[in-house]
């Protein structure tokens, strides 16, 4: 990420007082969708991928439940819900697939940790340019 803009001006614009703040995926708005794409392209071993969905949605996961760039987080790091939500992303993504866009919004969703969306394109806005990533 390259910064071109005023990274506070953004933050203020789009908080709304919640603790953790994302840019949206700019193509999918769901996880078992965002596992579908990484099987297909062949992201990471398909079993792992296969069985964290299965646990997902026995868990009670829904569909369509959002889905977040990971590249750029604002958050309230002292807090205790996004503490936890993001202990439970890191044991995702070490017990789970590598894809962390898979087990981000599980993560959240497991620790009812509510997330403020900037309403902006990822790879294409005032505040900084993102190169776009292979794996």
């Amino acid at each position: 990420i390259q910064i071109t803009g005023n990274l506070l001006e953004c933050i203020r614009k789009y908080d709304n007082g919640k603790k953790i703040m994302f840019f949206p995926h700019m193509e999918r708005d769901c996880l078992y969708e965002e596992a579908a794409t990484c099987i297909y392209w062949q992201k990471d071993d398909i079993e792992k991928i296969v069985d964290q969905m299965v646990r997902y949605r026995e868990k009670g996961y829904p569909v369509h439940n959002g889905l977040m760039c990971g590249g750029f987080i604002v958050r309230e790091h002292n807090n205790e819900t996004i503490i936890n939500a993001m202990n439970t992303w890191h044991e995702e993504y070490t017990n789970g697939s590598i894809r962390d866009q898979i087990s981000l919004p599980y993560s959240l969703w497991k620790n009812k940790c509510e997330y403020s969306l900037i309403n902006e394109n990822y790879y294409d806005n005032l505040y900084f340019k993102a190169e776009k990533h292979v794996k």
